[in-house]
């Protein structure tokens, strides 16, 4: 794939069939027998990942390969850089270069021939677009340059960086590998080992000599049919595909019953429906696991209640009201606010604010990694937003024709939620101002 030259590659192996070795191996001949040939390789779920896969992998075969050279390191025909965050290997002779990245950040500014995305199938909209933003610039002045996207199946389709290139791969405006089973196959053939048993073994290349039979049969028993075919027979998911950007199942399954006990430390979003039909107070926090909480603490109709209720809040829990400061309900309520005594505290969120709120509350509940409480408010909302897009990002949006359409409360949640984020609980609270 690599040989045929295309800018741009696409990757996608089943696990145990030695996709992330056998780039890493094309990167380090590379890296040999080219002049001044420059890597860079960034594991998109954690930098962190991507650290133990060099120490682990990488440092022990060179270091034996190092050896046959003699005791003196310096007589190898590389260097090997191990300090956190420089993690890299030097070639004396080429002056090749083959780097383990840490974020994203570490591909600002750079130039590199060949750039590895692994993982890929893990970045979320948001982190795609920025990833793929910082790495195209990297190749500019460098002619043949390289970019590989590579992965196992995702759980989302739209807007997946390792899903978008295989579609480029299969229409010929890529390069590609690919191993899973066709698109088409009845979800009704994994149900049973039976009938994936067969499967396997016409699309994973590992069997027999990376893994065995047994081996993925002990992990169909134990990973569940969805997941299996993820991982295994490069089937992606379809979280958040149809009508609304919520996986329906997953927000069944995010529901809790009864009242919440909120913690101290929490934030409070409000939002306003478009034509100030509704609005909505959310309370937001992560409980201990790391899960997205959402409580709606008030959802009424109108918008004229929310100054009142809102400034309540906000200096009975000395925490500020989250809102997207382009909403023009919103504005009108927050102008309210701002003329009371005590003033609330209040934090407007710009619109990058708004769309990565949106990003984040999506994939807390698609991921399954979030909880709400089954409130009416929260849950119709749930089942009729969709992706408004804004540019090269979106937000959450009404269902098209229907102005009317109230998710207010899910708006407030994404917008708490982000702030939440962002102010952990150790950061100084604002001290109440005296009437």
């Amino acid at each position: 794939m690599l040989a045929a030259g295309h800018p741009r590659n696409a990757l996608l192996l089943p696990r145990r069939s030695s996709k992330t070795t056998t780039l890493n191996c094309e990167a380090l001949g590379r890296a040999y027998h080219r002049e001044d040939y420059r890597v860079a390789i960034l594991t998109l779920t954690t930098g962190k990942a991507g650290r133990s896969r060099f120490l682990k992998d990488v440092v022990p075969a060179l270091e034996r390969i190092g050896a046959s050279f003699g005791e003196d390191k310096r007589l190898w025909p590389f260097k090997l850089v191990k300090s956190a965050g420089s993690e890299r290997v030097e070639f004396r002779g080429s002056g090749g270069m083959v780097s383990w990245l840490s974020s994203i950040d570490d591909l600002r500014g750079e130039a590199f021939d060949l750039v590895i995305l692994d993982e890929a199938q893990a970045a979320d909209v948001e982190k795609a677009q920025e990833v793929i933003a910082a790495a195209l610039p990297t190749m500019d002045t460098r002619p043949g340059a390289q970019i590989v996207v590579a992965g196992t199946a995702g759980e989302f389709r739209k807007g997946n960086l390792l899903w978008d290139w295989l579609e480029d791969g299969r229409e010929g405006k890529a390069g590609i590998v690919e191993y899973g089973v066709p698109d088409d196959t009845a979800p009704d053939l994994f149900d049973s080992w039976e009938t994936v048993e067969a499967l396997i073994l016409a699309a994973h290349p590992g069997i027999g000599n990376l893994t065995t039979l047994e081996t993925i049969k002990s992990n169909y028993d134990a990973l569940g049919v969805e997941k299996f075919a993820r991982e295994y027979l490069s089937v992606f998911g379809k979280i958040g595909e149809g009508a609304g950007v919520l996986n329906q199942q997953r927000w069944l399954e995010s529901a809790a019953s009864g009242t919440p006990e909120i913690p101290d430390h929490f934030a409070i979003g409000a939002a306003c429906s478009f034509t100030q039909g509704f609005s909505s107070l959310v309370a937001a926090w992560r409980d201990e696991d790391g899960k997205a909480h959402g409580y709606v603490l008030d959802h009424r109709k109108g918008t004229t209640w929310l100054a009142d209720a809102g400034a309540k809040l906000s200096i009975t829990h000395n925490l500020p009201i989250v809102y997207d400061s382009a909403s023009s309900p919103m504005r009108v309520e927050v102008e309210a606010m701002q003329h009371m005594q005590p003033t609330p505290w209040l934090a407007p969120q710009n619109f990058p604010n708004v769309t990565t709120a949106a990003a984040l509350v999506t994939k807390s509940v698609n991921t399954g990694n979030a909880v709400h409480y089954s409130q009416p408010a929260m849950s119709d909302a749930a089942k009729i937003a969709v992706r408004r897009s804004a540019g090269a990002s979106w937000a959450l949006g009404r269902p098209p024709k229907d102005p009317d359409a109230d998710i207010s409360a899910l708006e407030a949640w994404a917008l708490a939620l982000r702030f939440y984020d962002e102010n952990p609980p150790h950061v100084a609270i604002r001290p109440i101002m005296a009437a």
